[in-house]
């Protein structure tokens, strides 16, 4: 089961994965799945893989990913909520047929098309004003319970989209930081003033 949240998702990937004849692959094109978990069933037991590894290139060669591998008895309360989950999501997902792929391939070419096109020097004029959502919000608050605790550290653990970005920007202005190092995996998101 693959996603084709926000196109991220390589049709090569899946002309590559469409070639094993022991898999039946199905792709969540609704909403916002970005779940990475891998199910392995041995004779007594499942081996449940679940991190950050997307199935890409780069996810698989280069980059830094961290995943933790669980195994559990097949009657576990543990597997049976990871089966049921995935067996839902498995049924709602579009089979991966040759037709399927050439039509993605056309919505990943135009999504990669509209991301060169993006105007970043204009795009911080051109945008309305820029406020904090209920999450970013609540984040802030919490921010400011622990640097008044003397604390300086945090973690901000929030899904894809929510606004962790911002989030940021929003603390160092709040924080009023003299100095502030940003380290982004993606150059569109270091690109936007």
């Amino acid at each position: 089961m693959v996603s084709q949240f926000l196109n991220f998702t390589e049709p090569e990937a899946l002309k590559r994965l469409a070639k094993f004849k022991n898999i039946n692959l199905r792709i969540a094109t609704k909403g916002n799945a970005h779940a990475k978990g891998y199910i392995f069933k041995n004779k007594e037991h499942y081996n449940l893989i679940v991190g950050s590894s997307n199935l890409t290139a780069q996810a698989l060669s280069t980059n830094k990913e961290w995943n933790i591998k669980v195994s559990a008895l097949d009657e576990s309360d543990l597997v049976e909520k990871v089966l049921n989950e995935f067996q839902y999501d498995f049924d709602n997902g579009t089979p991966v047929t040759v037709e399927y792929i050439l039509t993605y391939e056309e919505i990943y070419k135009n999504q990669l098309i509209k991301n060169k096109e993006v105007d970043y020097e204009n795009l911080s004029q051109s945008q309305e004003i820029i406020v904090p959502n209920s999450m970013q919000i609540e984040a802030l608050k919490n921010l400011e319970i622990i640097r008044d605790n003397k604390k300086n550290k945090a973690l901000i653990i929030s899904a894809t989209g929510t606004g962790k970005t911002y989030l940021s920007a929003f603390d160092a202005k709040a924080f009023k930081a003299k100095k502030l190092l940003f380290v982004v995996h993606r150059l569109t998101i270091a690109k936007i003033h």
